[in-house]
This record gives structure tokens, C-alpha cells and sequence, in this order.
């Protein structure tokens, strides 16, 4: 059986395709996607019991447990065989919904029609399927509250959703660019294409956009926060008068090379949330923007750089629309 460690590098192995791989399997959402996530998580939830049997440890509870366990009762519910009694009273409307609805429930003698429907759902398979997804998503979620054990793995998760956010802006411009109306070059959907407008790796432009806005917060979190901790006073060294605070800045916190960057990147994301022309899609970048940034400054994280770093990034914004998406 491998170590505790090597299991825990591979749970944030796992961790890491879930965040920065499976959004580009057509952003997770088609039959490809799916299985990658069930398989995923269920490869993470065994990982992780293995590391905390390994190691010693014990499965520690959190709130969100009950909540999961809720959820898929309640999925589960709706794919078992129900008597028409018991469907009559938890919906109503079927049979005004359904005009069918009548012809198709247990008649007076006790006979039942062929075809007699007797699950709460309407389409069961999918809700079946559904179960699979919900359950995916309540190991991710569950083994996630337990792997963040300190504010350094919580900083490395942020990093890794705002890196997410940059290969998928990133990616969707490019295959604007060199668009044949194919996603990835090669794979031809039925009912959309790629060359009308930003898309990425998602069919659906405002799931694309959703998704960037996501990745906002965390990398406008990176770019301020690197820019403190890198803007302390320089302690100097004079021959005979001890340590001092001097008071010029060096060169690396004038022009941060690494601020720079993540600048940059902050407004190629916003740029191409605009250019999906998903209107959702703006406005939960900007309220992501106002609250990470409300946040910031209240945490005392940011000060007078703010307003520098805000005109910054619509002057990206702005250049980026007039070069791109005049129309």
C-alpha cells in the first residue's frame, strides 16, 4: 500500500485535474464530462480513506455532511415505484399537466395499465444519473473540507482556481482566432459552434462566462495580496548606525513583475467574459470584483494601490473591447 504522503500528493493530483482539467472536457457538462467527474471523485474519496487510515487519522464530520445526505434521499426518492395515492398527493398537477395521466394509473378492479407511470420523477434515467452527479460532487466537497488543513492549502486552491479561470479565457480566445467551427479543432457539435463569439470549452457562452467570473475573485485576492507582502520597508545596513528603515522603495516593489502579470490576467478574463456577451456573465464578474475587493480593503489588505489597480484594469478592459469587440 503506497505511504501517507504519496496519497496525499495524489489527492491534490485529483484535486487539481477537477479543477484545472475537467472544465475543459467540454466544461463537464456532456456525457465525456460526466463520466470524468464520477470517476474522478470516486477515485478521490478512496484516495483520501486510504491516506487517513494510512496516517492514523479519523473521518472528521462537518456541517455539510447532513445537507448531501439530505439531497440524496431526495433524488433518490423521486426514481422509486410510488402507488398513484401517494403521487396524487406529493404532485397534483399531473394530471392536468399530463392529459394521458389518468389512463395510465391503477383502475378501479385493481388492474394496471402497461404503461402506468409510478415514479415522483418524469424522466427517472436522468434523475438516476443525477444521483451519480449529486454524490460526485458530495466527496468532492467532503474531502476538500477536510484536505484544507491550514491557510496555505486554502492559498493554493484560490491560486489554482484563478489559474483555471487564465487557461480557459486563454484558450477561448484562441480558438476564436484560429476558429473552423469546431471546439478544439476537431470535435463538431450539433447545435452550436465556435465561431460567433467566446465560448472556450463550454456549448453554452453564459456557462462559459459564469464560469471565468468564478476565477475573478481569487486572482484579483492574488495580485493585491502578493503586492503587500512584497511592498514592506527595506531594511538597510549603514556601516555604524545599525539597521534602518529606509525610505525609497526598491526597483521589484515600484514595477512588480508578478503583479504585472496577474494585472494582465485579470483583464484578459474580464475582456473575454465581455466578448461572450453574456449579460449574467457581467454581472457576476462585477459583483465578484465589488465584493473581493470590498473584502480586501476592509481586511486592510489594500490601500491607496487600489484605485491605481482599478484604473488599470478598465483601461484593459476598454483597450481590450476596442481592439476586440467593436461591434
Amino acid at each position: 500500500m503506497p505511504s501517507g504522503p504519496v496519497l496525499l500528493l495524489l489527492t491534490d493530483a485529483i484535486l487539481a485535474a477537477l479543477v484545472l482539467v475537467l472544465p475543459f472536457i467540454m466544461g463537464g457538462r456532456e456525457a465525456w464530462g460526466h463520466r470524468t467527474l464520477i470517476t474522478l471523485s470516486l477515485a478521490l474519496g478512496c484516495v483520501w480513506c486510504l491516506h487517513r487510515v494510512c496516517t492514523g487519522g479519523r473521518l472528521m464530520l462537518t456541517s455539510v455532511e447532513p445537507l448531501i445526505i439530505a439531497g440524496l434521499l431526495l433524488v433518490w426518492f423521486q426514481t422509486i415505484p410510488l402507488t398513484p395515492a401517494v403521487l396524487g398527493k406529493l404532485s397534483g398537477e399531473y394530471e392536468r399537466l399530463l392529459p394521458s395521466w389518468a389512463d395510465t394509473q391503477v383502475s378501479a378492479k385493481g388492474d394496471t395499465a402497461p404503461q402506468s407511470w409510478s415514479t415522483a420523477s418524469l424522466l427517472p434515467s436522468e434523475t438516476e444519473h443525477a444521483l451519480l452527479m449529486l454524490l460526485s460532487y458530495g466527496i468532492i466537497a467532503i474531502v476538500v473540507a477536510q484536505r484544507l488543513s491550514s491557510e496555505d492549502d486554502c492559498h493554493k486552491l484560490l491560486k489554482l482556481v484563478g489559474l483555471s479561470g487564465i487557461l480557459m479565457a486563454a484558450f477561448a480566445v484562441i480558438q476564436l482566432a484560429t476558429s473552423n467551427d469546431r471546439f478544439f479543432w476537431f470535435y463538431r457539435q450539433p447545435y452550436t459552434g465556435t465561431r460567433e463569439i467566446l465560448k472556450g470549452a463550454f456549448t453554452n457562452r453564459n456557462h462559459f462566462a459564469q464560469f471565468l467570473a468564478l476565477s475573478v475573485g481569487p486572482l484579483i485576492w492574488w495580485m493585491l495580496v502578493g503586492r503587500t507582502q512584497t511592498a514592506e520597508p527595506v531594511v538597510m545596513q549603514r556601516k555604524g548606525l545599525g539597521p534602518a528603515h529606509g525610505n525609497q522603495s526598491r526597483f521589484g516593489n515600484i514595477i512588480d513583475p508578478t503583479m504585472l502579470i496577474l494585472l494582465c490576467a485579470i483583464g484578459g478574463v474580464l475582456v473575454a467574459i465581455m466578448l461572450s456577451l453574456s449579460r449574467g456573465g457581467m454581472v457576476a464578474a462585477s459583483l465578484a470584483c465589488s465584493i473581493c475587493l470590498a473584502g480586501l480593503w476592509k481586511s486592510g489588505k489594500v490601500q491607496a494601490s487600489l484605485a491605481l489597480i482599478m484604473v488599470a484594469l478598465g483601461v484593459i478592459a476598454i483597450g481590450g473591447l476596442m481592439v476586440f469587440g467593436q461591434e
